[in-house]
């Protein structure tokens, strides 16, 4: 059975549906609950849909996701003092969930298979409100803290050591079809804290490493490295 023949009707999409649950259920169980065992049953479900070429190969791959995951919890408990534990991170945090799938989707992404990548995708952005296109390149550690209505486009690339919070969009200017294909999104070096509600747009925009964005700033332009960048705010003193 090719890949076509997997999508072509309604039996076999509602079986693909189905997988595409079990893997999200299963990765997770893998990564928060450590059942490595599970990793076997995983490839198996994703050979069936022509992703894997090479098993052992494959199961290489999962596993450095896997110690990719684990320095991004590290990350994420070094930056939050509210984080007692890193169970409780592992267990509870939406940002964590979000980074987990995205990294097994972005996997899969880059095997030639992006329905696949999508729909994973699309269940932890359901469960998160985090959207994270499978296509877009972050590299580890990363951390993601709060989360609610962070958005990262398809051709974002995120270095090591990023933190974002809650309602970071990282977009593009245009939405023209005939500029698919081509970086659209910005690019976010290494060190770099993002600040929540801020919103950098654009393929040539570059965030330099080692820089803050504060709350609620919009940024279209390269910002050297070491900047601190911060909205102005305005305070009335009106009197009575």
């Amino acid at each position: 059975m090719n890949r076509e023949e997997i999508y072509s009707n309604e039996n076999s999409m509602e079986n693909f549906i189905n997988d595409v649950n079990r893997i999200y259920n299963l990765w997770l169980d893998i990564v928060v609950l450590k059942k490595y065992q599970l990793l076997s049953e995983l490839s198996q479900i994703l050979k069936y849909y022509m992703i894997i070429s090479n098993l052992n190969v494959f199961l290489s791959e999962l596993e450095k996701i896997i110690l990719d995951l684990e320095n991004d919890l590290e990350f994420i408990f070094s930056k939050d003092p509210a984080a007692i534990s890193l169970d409780e991170i592992r267990f509870s945090y939406l940002g964590f969930h979000a980074i987990t799938i995205y990294r097994i989707a972005n996997l899969i992404n880059n095997n030639g298979n992006r329905f696949f990548a999508r729909r994973l995708s699309f269940l932890s952005q359901k469960e998160t409100a985090i959207d994270i296109h499978p296509a877009a390149t972050i590299l580890s550690p990363f951390a993601i803290d709060h989360g609610t209505g962070i958005v990262i486009g398809e051709t974002t690339f995120i270095g090591r050591y990023v933190t974002l919070y809650h309602g970071v969009t990282l977009g593009a200017l245009s939405v023209k079809r005939i500029k698919a294909g081509q970086k659209r999104h910005p690019t976010i070096e290494n060190n770099v804290t993002i600040y929540a509600n801020s919103t950098i747009l654009g393929g040539e925009t570059i965030i330099g490493q080692n820089s803050i964005i504060g709350c609620n700033t919009v940024i279209s332009e390269k910002i050297l490295p070491k900047s601190i960048i911060h909205r102005q705010m305005d305070i009335f003193n009106v009197s009575v």
